[in-house]
């Protein structure tokens, strides 16, 4: 529709209302989109970061160009000129904004962390009764593990590197400065920690821009939130206490977390990084700066939960479905 729009549009007309145009689309995008949002949103929680975010991205399409040809077709006085403004208004707002929703999504630390890569994981067979499983990864190139030194490698507590193998020889754990493309890395660590090994020594993301918005590093959704909090030192609130991480983060977000929520607890943030088809958390990230992260404009600000919105939104999209 708006390129069939756009066939209508003689660009020498346009050179006349340009720069009013811009000035219009200038209003719109600076002074009354963010105040209609910003008052709009108030009601739902929305943090400072999503309110912004929401009122840059209000992308102008073909409605605006197409509610603006009645007054062509009807003959009325100024109707090319209002016809024109409505276009350049679309166009500087598809050209502006539109080409800057992901920069404002990582400047905003709103963007979605992307899927990780995969981990090459090799099961090592134990007795049957032992509780503990031993594991050995083939360090890929491009592994989130060759970024930082060996000592600082995030393993899940428990876990421990039993040893190391590069171009077929032994390496003492404690001889290594990093590791290197192929050496292979055998660990043992209980069962219920193997998904977050593989997160570990999967290839690392293509978007670093994302890596905010995904936390430090992962930490594991069924782990009891009481040993977390026992761990980094931190006052488990009395509403948690006796949950797993993934249903605290689950009755804070009103029981439909989606990716990128972000929850801050003491000096940390969980960060919800991955949710399955039926809305379980499968994967949480830890940002242990959460304060260097996030923009200025932000600081002051946590993240709330976006339930009632989100129903709102469900609602109206399954009733446009069914009509």
């Amino acid at each position: 529709m708006l390129l069939t729009l756009g066939l209508l549009v003689t660009p020498t007309k346009l050179l006349p209302v340009l720069l009013p145009a811009l000035g219009v689309a200038a209003v719109l995008m600076v002074v009354a989109r963010p105040l209609a949002v910003f008052l709009c949103l108030w009601p739902f929680r929305f943090t400072m970061r999503e309110r912004a975010f929401a009122a840059w991205v209000g992308l102008r399409g073909a409605v605006p160009i197409y509610l603006a040809l009645p007054a062509i077709i009807e003959n009325m006085p100024g109707g090319e000129t209002l016809f024109g403004v409505a276009f350049v208004v679309v166009l500087t707002s598809l050209m502006l904004q539109g080409w800057t929703v992901a920069p404002a999504a990582r400047f905003l630390n709103l963007a979605l962390p992307p899927s990780k890569g995969h981990a090459d994981r090799r099961d090592v067979d134990v007795p049957f009764g032992a509780q503990r499983d031993i594991v050995g990864y083939t360090v890929l190139p491009g592994s989130a593990v060759l970024a930082q030194p060996f000592a600082k490698v995030p393993l899940p507590e428990g876990a421990r590197v039993l040893s190391v193998l590069r171009a077929g020889t032994v390496v003492e754990p404690g001889d290594l400065d990093r590791l290197a493309p192929r050496d292979y890395v055998l660990v043992i660590a209980d069962p219920e920690q193997i998904l977050t090994l593989d997160r570990i020594f999967a290839t690392a993301r293509k978007d670093g821009g994302a890596n905010a918005a995904a936390g430090d590093f992962a930490v594991d959704p069924h782990q009891s939130i009481d040993d977390f909090g026992r761990l980094y030192g931190i006052d488990i609130r009395p509403r948690d206490a006796g949950k797993t991480i993934a249903a605290a983060l689950e009755a804070a977000f009103g029981g439909k977390p989606v990716a990128g929520d972000r929850l801050p607890y003491g000096p940390v943030e969980l960060v919800v990084r991955s949710v399955s088809d039926d809305g379980e958390i499968e994967g949480v990230g830890l940002a242990l700066e959460p304060e260097a992260e996030r923009p200025t404009l932000a600081r002051l600000i946590g993240p709330r939960p976006l339930a009632r919105m989100r129903r709102a939104i469900r609602r109206l999209a399954g009733r446009r479905a069914g009509a």
